[in-house]
């Protein structure tokens, strides 16, 4: 069996048909489907399992909530696939997303494919570099190591889970086995670019990622900042020898990830004065106090980022809150 796709499912009656629609209706049929039921409270699990009495390639797991970086570990571990193909339960894919894959795959033998994307039904995003090409170990360093993580203006290689396909070995190793809400698709991507021997760069787009009102982007609560120290502690482990290498990048995304949970801190009903206290105290964790010793940025926000970091302007942070 060539893919395992892997869906994890939550509270999403009103999207999760159309996601299972358009992958049993795929044109390659060499495929098993794995749901991750983590812990719905809606009718997700009831249309889940109409679907799996239609069809024997899917297959129902159920844990309780537990996020949905480890529901996909939990689907992965399971899996039967020679690769892992992440589709989440808001989206939906083209009728022939799975044969482009394969196609590259048994034309190319290559570790990782990633492809570019569509937002909702029309806006396309393309990936820097994406231009239908193989890097070999020498392409990945050359090409994408200078921003995997986080360059000095803070671009960054695209680290979602999805429109992509791993050797199921090297996903597996990279998962997260720790809660991470924000920034969990990097934690487990970049250690698999930089282990990886061959990735191949798509220009096509066959995955259209769905912005919803009930995405985390458009959810304003305040974030938790044990996400950016657990990002901080998943690629120490997972980059081991490699990390020192990647450390003033690693130093940029921590920096970025504290100063986005930082203008969260300000959503709700909280004060000004129990948010700045809350930062405060957030922002002298010795990892996000280190990280922030040797920040540096170029542009408009990485620059914004490194004064308000550095000299504690949580006034700053307070004001672009209300701008985003």
């Amino acid at each position: 069996m060539l893919f395992s796709v892997v869906v994890p499912v939550y509270n999403v009656e009103n999207y999760v048909s159309k996601c299972l629609e358009t992958l049993i209706n795929q044109t390659f049929k060499d495929f098993e489907l794995i749901i991750v039921n983590d812990g719905a409270t809606d009718c997700s699990l009831s249309i889940c399992k109409e679907y799996a009495k239609k069809d024997k390639r899917i297959r129902i797991i159920t844990q309780e909530n537990k996020g949905l970086a480890i529901a996909r570990r939990t689907g992965a571990l399971k899996a039967k696939g020679d690769y892992i193909v992440n589709v989440d339960s808001d989206d939906w894919v083209d009728e022939n997303y799975l044969e482009e894959m394969a196609n590259i795959i048994n034309n190319c033998h290559v570790d990782v494919v990633c492809m570019n994307h569509y937002e909702n039904d029309d806006k396309l995003i393309q990936n820097a570099n994406f231009n239908d090409i193989i890097l070999d170990k020498e392409g990945i360093k050359k090409v994408i190591y200078p921003y995997l993580i986080r360059n000095v203006r803070y671009e960054y290689f695209r680290p979602t889970a999805w429109a992509k396909a791993f050797k199921r070995e090297l996903f597996t190793n990279n998962t997260c086995t720790t809660r991470i809400q924000v920034g969990e698709d990097g934690a487990v991507i970049c250690p698999i670019i930089v282990q990886s021997n061959n990735i191949y760069l798509s220009s096509k787009a066959y995955y259209h990622y769905r912005i919803s009102d009930g995405s985390m982007i458009q959810n304003k609560k305040p974030r938790n900042y044990s996400d950016v120290i657990n990002v901080y502690n998943h690629l120490k482990d997972k980059l081991g020898d490699d990390f020192e290498k990647f450390k003033l990048q690693v130093d940029r995304l921590i920096c970025h990830l504290a100063f986005n949970c930082s203008i969260t801190q300000f959503y709700g009903d909280r004060s000004y004065k129990e948010a700045k206290k809350i930062i405060l105290e957030n922002l002298n964790n010795p990892i996000i106090s280190e990280a922030i010793k040797h920040i540096d940025s170029k542009g408009f926000k990485g620059n914004l980022l490194r004064y308000s970091l550095k000299h504690h302007r949580i006034y700053l942070m307070k004001l672009y809150s209300y701008i985003m």
